[in-house]
């Protein structure tokens, strides 16, 4: 998060240096989005509303910027313009890993798994030290039952993102039925990182499967994807 917000205000400081810097306008817009999505003090309207005016110049000031278009296809409610602005955006650039990472997302979530399988792969050897796009890998091999190769790869994090690490950890676990190894993975994540709000929900999740839905309510804190 810290990160984030230092990326932030120093994107800030480019654009006051030069209104039309397009590349400038279309990070801050991604920045936005990732600093909400890590438990940002922004509402989600709030950041949306930003990064859209952000992304937005960016296009009229260059219309080939693909960062600018993985932020639009953040804020479509229409899963079909969602794929088609996350395909614009890595058919400007085939290199972006990250837009190719949120592309298989959001064609999982219209049950394109197989498709999405592929990009996932395509997107860690891309950059097979991004965190997302390593979490994101080692959770389709899991569903995939690729365990040990999902194993593995979760090893990668350890020293990168101790965090995310504990937490897959415990996500892993569940594949062999050991749901309690998931909790507490979840728990260790946060005790590393208490501001790990995917980690939180994630733990809420866990608790609500397990009937404690009032600790799931407590716990639930930063934002949802």
């Amino acid at each position: 998060r810290l990160a984030l917000e230092g990326a932030i205000r120093e994107f800030k400081k480019a654009i006051e240096i030069d209104q039309d810097y397009a590349n400038a306008h279309a990070e801050l817009a991604v920045a936005l989005r990732l600093l909400w999505l890590n438990g940002g003090d922004l509402s989600k309207a709030e950041a949306m509303e930003q990064a859209a005016y952000h992304a937005q110049k960016a296009l009229w000031l260059d219309p080939d910027i693909s960062e600018a278009y993985t932020t639009l296809a953040w804020m479509q409610d229409d899963p079909g313009k969602k794929i088609e602005y996350y395909r614009k955006a890595i058919l400007i650039n085939p290199n972006y890993s990250m837009g190719h990472e949120w592309l298989a997302t959001a064609l999982e979530s219209t049950g394109r798994y197989h498709e999405a399988n592929a990009i996932r792969e395509r997107a860690f050897q891309l950059d097979p030290l991004s965190i997302p796009v390593i979490t994101g890998f080692v959770v389709s091999l899991a569903r995939r039952d690729l365990l040990v190769e999902a194993k593995r790869h979760v090893e990668k994090l350890a020293d990168l993102s101790p965090h995310n690490h504990a937490n897959l950890k415990g996500y892993l676990a569940v594949f062999g039925g050991q749901w309690s190894v998931w909790v507490q993975g979840s728990l260790n994540g946060l005790v590393i990182n208490p501001e790990f709000s995917l980690c939180k929900v994630s733990l809420a999740r866990q608790l609500a499967i397990l009937g404690l839905e009032k600790e799931a309510i407590a716990i639930r804190g930063g934002n949802t994807p």
